[in-house]
């Protein structure tokens, strides 16, 4: 069995062990990552870097006098596209570690976590449901000894059945 390694006095890196590692253990339960949010962020980036490398262009074959209403222009545009990026990291993304669905796509999951640094416990929500329906919302605390040995290793099947606990648990909560 292979396993992911973390220092176990450092509550960051748990967390950072476990995020890495949910997509595989949703993957077992059936669960499927949905990588739009990250592709939005992608998008934003992209459009950043074009921003940036037009304004460099216009500055090189352009006199300063003959760019400024362009770059003035190019940093407005940068200054809104900074603005969404923020907006979307605040306020679409906040604590998001996975959102997904299943195979079927009859279900849907989102969780979205939290970790006190010096607490080594993982403040999750978990908003779950079938496709369409009202999604049920629940607040559960994962302690990372559940989940990690002494020396720092992650259990991948203990990860994947705790939260197999919690989602069939939500399942009847409806």
């Amino acid at each position: 069995m292979l396993f992911k390694t973390a220092k176990p006095h450092s509550v960051v890196d748990l967390k950072t062990v476990t995020n890495e590692r949910l997509p595989l253990a949703m993957a077992t339960l059936g669960y499927i990552q949905d990588h739009r949010i990250g592709d939005v962020n992608i998008i934003i980036g992209y459009t950043i870097a074009v921003i940036a490398g037009i304004t460099f262009y216009l500055e090189k074959k352009m006199t300063w006098t003959d760019a400024l209403p362009y770059t003035k222009l190019l940093v407005g545009a940068y200054w809104v596209v900074c603005v969404v990026s923020w907006f979307h990291t605040k306020f679409v993304e906040r604590d998001i570690v996975f959102k997904g669905y299943t195979k079927d796509k009859k279900k849907e999951v989102t969780i979205s976590g939290t970790v006190d640094k010096y607490i080594p416990e993982y403040n999750l929500t978990i908003i779950s449901g079938a496709k369409g329906a009202t999604p049920v919302t629940k607040k559960v605390t994962l302690e990372f000894k559940d989940i990690f040995d002494k020396f720092g290793n992650l259990h991948e099947s203990e990860l994947a059945s705790w939260f197999k606990a919690q989602l069939d648990d939500a399942d009847k909560q409806k």
